[in-house]
């Protein structure tokens, strides 16, 4: 997930390389594929490797530190899916919209994540209940900030789509 830019501490002058990107990422100590929620586990069910999942995920965490500010949430047993951080909500000047994930499997991750911003400094916003919302896994900002591209869908209802253009205030492009 894309977080707030991050100062860097540099003994050089101040350039556009200055502020690096932020991404929050979640060690998969507990993932597994134990459910299925989408296509992509489905035939899959206690397939996954936990030690290649590590593998892999060290090594993108060395990837992405070399090129952003990697902050670090960390995993919750009986949150398998909490590795997917995109989910975890959408964050945008100083204020994160906390997913309401429409699959129970994944609801306990929201105390955490909501947690974790919170602790941050963060203000966390939440959605009404009854609106699924699943974050940065369906929604992106433009790149000049002007506009939030949002999917719809059985993970995130199109009714979100008001709330978050109010929450920032911007036009929201419905996908």
């Amino acid at each position: 997930m894309i977080t707030e830019p991050y100062k860097k501490e540099e003994e050089s002058p101040p350039t556009e390389s200055h502020l690096v990107p932020a991404l929050l990422m979640c060690p998969p100590r507990f993932y597994g594929v134990s459910y299925v929620i989408n296509p992509w586990m489905r035939g899959n069910l206690g397939k996954s490797s936990l030690s290649l999942a590590m593998q892999q995920w060290q090594k993108l965490y060395r990837v992405l530190s070399g090129m952003a500010h990697v902050l670090l949430v960390e995993p919750v047993a009986g949150s398998p899916d909490m590795v997917f951080t995109a989910n975890a909500g959408l964050a945008r000047a100083g204020i994160v919209a906390i997913s309401n994930f429409y699959y129970p499997e994944r609801q306990n991750e929201e105390t955490h994540f909501r947690r974790w911003f919170a602790d941050a400094g963060y203000r966390v916003a939440d959605l009404p209940r009854e609106i699924p919302f699943e974050g940065e896994g369906d929604a992106l900002f433009s790149s000049d900030g002007l506009r939030l591209w949002a999917g719809h869908g059985y993970r995130t209802h199109e009714s979100s789509h008001a709330v978050l253009r109010e929450l920032w205030d911007l036009e929201v492009v419905g996908l």
